[in-house]
């Protein structure tokens, strides 16, 4: 199990993080320009709410100005009392148009030129009140004569009016002016903005993309490496803590246990030739105690029928039937001795194959294992999978955002012609991390691919292993059946020998019982075809675990020769 840190920032989180600072850059930028629009409306709305109606209450004065000019004349003409009701109520409607422009305008300057206007429309009202009251009293010459020689006033308030006109239209001009720089500068610098907003996305996308591929790339070269048969891999420079590290480090860890295995495989396999050498050797020598027993039992045999056969004979022939008794008993004892050294070498045999089988099943212990660490790492090539799809999903829903932010910015008309751009940008970012998603897939589809081929080898070699073991398991049983056999003619051979020395002992009674000799002899001819029978048995059972040792060398053989195309 490999161990990871506590502390980690998965493919994903990352991916999350610098889609976060991208989402977070473009609004700001996006808040950035809302609060400028914001600023400039408000300006428009000064202009409009503020600036503008003064310039309409100045225009107000000056026609009522020439109003009142007008009524007064009209008054003094014709006498006619509505004319003088009509300037009472220019006179008020003046007023308040004065104290609003008082309450309005807030600069220093403002003040000063409604202060002045004001004490000239004063005068001017003052002149023409005093024309009235002329007209009262003196008559309508005397109020025109008077009111030509007041002409000034007229038109200095005139003048007054006008100037304050002209500072408030310039006034107005001048806001203008500064909305429409400030509206300058604010495209200016969310264009900059915007630019470095793409940058920093290109920036951060072409990174990650290659922080990705660089440690994919170097896992791909080691696995190539491994699959050529080279384990001596080295070790891949990767520091990050993710999903990548994780794959760098199983893979490794996939790596050294595969050296660990084939090292111990090829132990294994020298030491299944060693004792299927053993193992030959063994039956070899089996087969030459087989063989001399046979011989000896033959001759024990040929022996026999002579003793049969001379049974009717003289006493010195009979002596010398005893002392070839006394010889065949010698040569049973060392038959007996041969049949016990066959024994031990065949209970040597039966262990040395038990401790083949170990080994084998030592080895397919191992290769389950590995078999299992590679399944292990087919898992895990489809977990880094799905992680894949979600990346891909992921660009895939920033593709679709990047077209809704197009089409909002092309609703947006001009002032959404930059953010468009950057949409543009995002999309093609988007369907970029797509296309590098598809091909992290498809390079985790052959690693997978190769992993469901390494498993299906090891699943062979686990097979070739079990049939090396019943192999081994069946020549363990013909040595338990020969070493049975050589323990039954020892027996045999003990009794045989115990029969010619009770035989030797009673040569003198040979005389008289030579027909029980004789009897006797036939039995033992008989018993002598028996253990020769058995022992040509035995012979082609030592033949066939020979040939099975044989066959378990070239096993071992073929096993090294395949370990040999690892470099380790």
């Amino acid at each position: 199990m490999l161990k990871t840190s506590k502390t980690r920032f998965t493919i994903g989180v990352q991916i999350l993080m610098i889609s976060m600072l991208i989402i977070l850059s473009f609004s700001a930028l996006i808040g950035y320009q809302k609060v400028k629009s914001d600023e400039v409306q408000q300006g428009y709305e000064n202009l409009v709410k503020r600036s503008a109606p003064l310039v309409f209450d100045v225009k107000e004065l000056i026609i009522e100005l020439k109003n009142q000019g007008y009524l007064a004349r009209g008054y003094l003409l014709t006498g006619n009392a509505a004319y003088l009701q009509q300037y009472d109520e220019s006179l008020k409607k003046t007023e308040n148009v004065m104290q609003s422009l008082e309450k309005n305008l807030i600069t220093p300057e403002g003040k000063q030129k409604v202060a002045e206007t004001k004490v000239v429309l004063k005068n001017y009202q003052q002149v023409t009140q005093k024309t009235l009251e002329i007209y009262k009293q003196k008559g309508q010459q005397e109020a025109l004569s008077y009111l030509a020689t007041a002409g000034d006033a007229n038109r200095n308030a005139e003048a007054s009016l006008s100037s304050l006109s002209v500072f408030l239209t310039e006034r107005m001009d001048l806001r203008v002016k500064q909305s429409q720089e400030a509206d300058a500068v604010t495209e200016r610098i969310m264009l900059m903005a915007a630019l470095i907003v793409v940058l920093l996305a290109v920036t951060l996308s072409i990174w990650f993309s290659r922080r990705i591929a660089r440690p994919l790339r170097e896992v791909v070269t080691v696995a190539s490496s491994i699959a050529a048969g080279n384990l001596v891999v080295s070790k891949i420079a990767y520091n990050q803590k993710d999903e990548i590290q994780e794959l760098v480090a199983a893979f490794e860890q996939m790596a050294a246990n595969l050296r660990n295995l084939i090292s111990q495989v090829g132990q294994a396999s020298e030491h299944v030739a060693v004792s299927s050498a053993e193992l030959r050797e063994g039956a070899e020598q089996s087969a030459q105690a087989i063989n001399q027993v046979a011989s000896t039992v033959s001759d024990i045999s040929q022996g026999t029928q002579l003793q049969v056969a001379a049974v009717d004979g003289t006493v010195a022939i009979v002596e010398q039937m005893s002392a070839g008794i006394q010889q065949v008993a010698a040569n049973s004892s060392s038959v007996a001795g041969v049949s016990d050294k066959a024994n031990h070498a065949a209970a040597n045999g039966r262990k040395s194959l038990e401790q083949a089988v170990e080994q084998i099943q030592s080895i397919e212990t191992t290769v389950a294992y590995s078999a299992q660490v590679v399944a292990k790492l087919g898992d895990r090539s489809k977990e880094i999978g799905q992680i894949v799809d979600t990346i891909s999903s992921i660009a895939g829903q920033t593709n679709l955002l990047a077209l809704n932010a197009a089409i909002e910015a092309a609703r947006a008309g001009e002032h959404g012609r930059g953010f468009s751009v950057v949409a543009e940008e995002v999309r093609k970012l988007a369907e970029q991390s797509e296309d590098a998603a598809k091909k992290i897939a498809n390079m985790i589809s052959e690693v997978q691919v190769d992993t469901t081929e390494a498993v299906t080898a090891m699943n062979k070699g686990t097979h070739e292993v079990k049939v090396g073991t019943e192999v081994v398991n069946r020549a363990g049983s013909a040595f338990a059946e020969i070493e049975a056999l050589i323990s039954q003619v020892s027996l045999q051979m003990g009794d045989i020998a115990a029969a010619i020395q009770q035989m030797a002992a009673g040569s003198h009674e040979i005389v008289a019982s030579v027909k029980e000799i004789e009897r006797i002899s036939k039995d033992t001819a008989d018993q002598t075809h028996t253990v020769s029978a058995a022992g040509e048995e035995q012979s082609a059972s030592i033949e066939e675990i020979a040939a099975s040792s044989q066959a378990l060398s070239k096993m071992a053989g073929d096993l090294q020769a395949m370990l040999r195309k690892f470099t380790i």
